[in-house]
């Protein structure tokens, strides 16, 4: 029929639409990102080589910071400021604050968290590597072993302390800050594990840009269509 025609083609155009601003918002990010990691090179040329990188890495703190900045970017670019808080407590009377929370439209003008923390288990993950470099199987079995445990204890924490619904989602967001941690996390099956045991979802870089990008399309789409029901 001539809706269903009007419906096909409005649907085309809004999936058009949502197509160019995920692009426009990836290339923003990679600019975004690119400035930041030669800030990080540049700080990098200043030390006396190598090894000077690695001990500010080999720092937790240091590291923590760096996920949060990343993550911290990626929010900035894709959200309004008032989508989403800093360092909050997402449990009511709770001391625990998680680096970011995501405002979700909830019961009319209210909102819930939806929490999301950055974490950098570089130490655990290097370990791997080298493993996979010298290539003795017992050792790759004892170091994917000790960062299994490393994330799934994070997941753990994130859980307990940032999510409890009413309040907030019945699931949380753990921001892995390199692809090669999030694949690794990957092909040791643990995004499903965190999932049924924790409900952590792990993201790293893009999928979370997308993430965020779906949710901002649907969210302008139901304001869209509240307003035109507000005025019939």
């Amino acid at each position: 029929s001539e809706n269903q025609q009007v419906i096909g083609n409005m649907q085309t155009n809004r999936f058009a639409q949502m197509d160019n601003e995920i692009k426009s918002m990836r290339q923003s990010m990679e600019k975004h990102l690119a400035d930041m990691y030669k800030g990080f090179a540049d700080i990098s040329a200043l030390s006396s080589g190598v090894s000077d990188l690695k001990k500010v890495l080999s720092n937790v703190k240091t590291r923590g910071i760096l996920g949060e900045i990343q993550l911290g970017a990626i929010l900035d670019e894709i959200l309004a400021p008032e989508q989403f808080d800093t360092n909050v407590a997402t449990i009511p009377n709770s001391s625990a604050v998680v680096e970011f929370a995501v405002k979700l439209p909830h019961d009319d003008e209210g909102f819930i968290y939806l929490p999301i923390d950055s974490k950098f288990p570089l130490d655990a993950y290097n370990d791997l590597l080298s493993a996979y470099d010298i290539g003795d199987s017992e050792i790759i079995n004892r170091s994917s072993k000790a960062l299994v445990q490393r994330i799934k204890q994070f997941a753990k924490d994130i859980h307990t302390k940032y999510v409890e619904p009413p309040y907030t989602t019945d699931f949380a967001i753990m921001f892995l800050p390199t692809e090669g941690l999030y694949a690794e996390s990957v092909n040791l099956g643990l995004v499903e594990v965190l999932q049924r045991e924790y409900k952590i979802k792990v993201q790293a870089l893009w999928r979370l840009c997308l993430i965020l990008c779906k949710w901002v399309s649907v969210h302008l789409h139901l304001k869209n269509v509240q307003a035109k029901f507000g005025k019939s």
